[in-house]
């Protein structure tokens, strides 16, 4: 079978991990544009880039490709695509994108789609907005210079969403993100100890269980290919099976998760319970002065900003905040957090930047603490 041209979809700032990750499944052949990944791979790659890649957002791959300079050519080459290979009983979201093409308007190119599906499927197409909804085909069109390009999500919920966090406190982190931080920092190559002492639901500290015992995401939640009428069912199973026993888990780390907040600690051991972890992470309510860290221990954790600052925190506690942080720097093996942009002017700390991003529309970067 002809292989797919395979678009890995990645938060911006976040390349260089994820392109590492790709590369330890045995995808070399990659070619890289701001926000992901271009590569060749069947149905078996769609699977392991879903199951094992840990940064990345979504998987999609080529369906079709043509030019298209009137309606009647765009109604006539979206005709020609296999719809069936991909659709049956699924809503559909419709995600259209046209730059500098004769076909400009992306509401009428979105309804020759519906057209052409209701045609094809003989009923009326169920049309959602977000893609994340439950048996949900996104689909998305990519039109420029009068050339189309039809993909097909191949993950579903964004891959952020791996199925265990159902308790959220205020602003969380995407647990994208948080296995990037982990990542960056080492985690659990260099260390065997880890604290994220304002843990909020858990999610830094649940991901670094999840890192260490190398659990794939197809163990907590389904994927859009799952659907398909070509989706293969004994090939998932072998993928599935190989792709664990290749998986080296750290036994011997240790995780601790605490927060002044008690409602916090508990979403956070909760979603912990969802994911199996109950005994791979310790959970205490604490203030963050109150933690114990010893020479054999770095810190994970993302501190207050953004939405949070705006519900209560103010600056004097982020500054008391810092201050302890940096204190337990001087008794640890390091100490890494996100600080956003907006509030370096008030950050008098010496530190280096491990990344870049945005999160919650704020420009941060991801730091370790230095003398």
């Amino acid at each position: 079978m002809k292989p797919y041209r395979i678009f890995v979809v990645v938060q911006p700032g976040l390349e260089d991990i994820a392109e590492r990750e790709i590369q330890a499944l045995g995808y070399k052949d990659l070619v890289r544009i701001k926000g992901g990944f271009f590569l060749f791979g069947h149905q078996s790659t769609v699977m392991k880039l879903n199951f094992a890649c840990r940064c990345i957002s979504r998987v999609l791959i080529e369906i079709a490709e043509f030019e298209a300079k009137s309606f009647s050519q765009l109604e006539h080459c979206l005709n020609q695509v296999n719809w069936q290979d991909f659709l049956s009983k699924q809503n559909v979201c419709i995600h259209v994108s046209s730059y500098q093409s004769g076909l400009y308007h992306e509401k009428a190119i979105s309804e020759r789609v519906i057209n052409t599906l209701s045609d094809v499927f003989k009923k009326t197409i169920t049309v959602v907005g977000s893609p994340d909804e439950e048996n949900t085909q996104l689909i998305v069109v990519y039109a420029k210079h009068d050339k189309f390009t039809i993909r097909m999500d191949t993950s579903g919920a964004h891959l952020h969403k791996r199925g265990y966090g159902i308790y959220k406190e205020d602003a969380p982190i995407r647990e994208t993100i948080a296995c990037a931080m982990l990542y960056a920092a080492g985690w659990p190559e260099l260390y065997n100890q880890l604290h994220d002492p304002l843990c909020g639901s858990g999610t830094i500290a649940i991901e670094a269980a999840l890192l260490a015992k190398k659990i794939p995401w197809c163990e907590y939640r389904e994927f859009a290919f799952q659907r398909w009428s070509i989706f293969n069912q004994e090939l998932f199973d072998k993928v599935r099976t190989e792709l664990i026993g290749k998986m080296v888990e750290h036994p011997t780390v240790t995780i601790f998760a605490s927060d002044m907040d008690s409602k916090s600690v508990n979403s956070a051991r909760l979603n912990s319970e969802q994911a199996k972890l109950n005994d791979s992470i310790q959970f205490s309510v604490a203030r963050l002065n109150e933690n114990y860290i010893d020479k054999n221990s770095i810190v994970v954790t993302n501190p207050p900003w953004g939405k949070r600052i705006e519900t209560g925190v103010g600056i004097d506690s982020i500054q008391t905040i810092w201050h302890e942080l940096f204190n337990v720097y001087r008794r640890g093996q390091g100490v890494f957090f996100i600080l956003p942009e907006t509030q370096e002017a008030e950050f008098s700390y010496t530190y280096k930047t491990l990344l870049r991003f945005e999160a919650g529309g704020i420009k941060v970067k991801y730091i370790r603490l230095e003398e």
